[in-house]
């Protein structure tokens, strides 16, 4: 959906996108998270680093579905 070298410098989904506009909606970009108190996503990490949903998906450390070239992709 989104290719890695078009997220800012934070990691989100670029303008207009990161806000629900023109039919697109962000959470489908998120991956499966439990939250914490506070309603933050609890982000995994595996053995080896890499960020995961709850489901064992890539994602990236904002919680976004990643393919394997790091790219954002939709449920």
């Amino acid at each position: 959906m989104f290719d890695k070298s078009v997220l800012d410098a934070k990691g989100e989904v670029p303008a207009p996108f990161n806000v629900e506009k023109h039919n697109f909606n962000p959470h489908q970009v998120r991956g499966e998270f439990d939250y914490d108190r506070n309603g933050n996503p609890m982000i995994k990490k595996t053995k080896t680093g890499e960020y995961v949903d709850k489901r064992g998906h890539r994602v990236s450390a904002r919680g976004y579905k990643l393919d394997k070239d790091d790219n954002v992709v939709d449920h």
